[in-house]
């Protein structure tokens, strides 16, 4: 029920209780409906300004403080986010280090003397000596390579004996024997009373005839 059917309810009840015709109750209803339309729209406009105003006051509060507010925000945001970032990131794992070793000093070395250049031993050479079986006169000579016995111009000089020719014979090594062989003398060559025709081996002790004379051969090393 709106309020122009509560007041025509009202006014046919008036009428009916205080016996008033309608043309007598109609501009008294019309009356009480304009007031209370006016009443309504004063109401009506009355809030609009008020939440109007409210909401103005609001959107200057905002603009006033909303961009302190944002700034705060974005600042506190940001740290945080930060943090939060560099919290997600993986943490390279700790390698623990290992112990070092120090060197022990080392003590210099002390200086080597340099051996003295060792001298090969000289290796002994061959001598041959002739001793003359009825004079005892001694000869003797380096055998080397090969030895010549003669009377001119020999490793052993036997001068004065015409028996005997200029190289008569000569004594060498072979296969670290001693060989006496003859030169083509006159008169030829003996070991131990026998005369030779081709090379034989000679030994200590041995007696060489060479013309008219005899010798007993020796070989030393010196």
């Amino acid at each position: 029920m709106n309020a122009l059917e509560l007041v025509a309810l009202i006014a046919r009840r008036r009428r009916r209780s205080s016996g008033l015709d309608m043309d007598t109750l109609l501009p008294i209803i019309i009356g009480i409906v304009v007031v209370i339309v006016v009443v309504a729209v004063v109401i009506i406009v009355m809030k609009k300004k008020k939440s109007s105003g409210a909401n103005a006051v609001n959107a200057d509060f905002n603009n006033m403080y909303g961009g302190y507010d944002n700034m705060g925000a974005q600042n506190y945001a940001q740290p945080m986010n930060n943090q939060f970032e560099s919290f997600q990131q993986p943490v390279a794992p700790v390698v623990t280090a290992q112990p070092v070793e120090i060197a022990q000093p080392v003590e210099p070395a002390e200086p080597v003397t340099p051996a003295a250049p060792v001298t090969p031993a000289a290796e002994p050479k061959t001598y041959v000596k002739l001793v003359n079986v009825q004079t005892g006169a001694t000869y003797e000579a380096e055998l080397g390579e090969q030895l010549t016995i003669g009377k001119r111009d020999c490793g052993i000089t036997i001068p004065d004996d015409n028996s005997i020719s200029g190289t008569h014979c000569q004594i060498y090594t072979y296969e670290n024997n001693y060989v006496l062989a003859d030169a083509q003398s006159t008169n030829g060559t003996k070991l131990n009373d026998y005369k030779i025709e081709t090379p034989v081996f000679i030994e200590n002790g041995g007696i060489l005839g060479i013309g008219k004379q005899k010798f007993t051969v020796t070989f030393e090393k010196k």
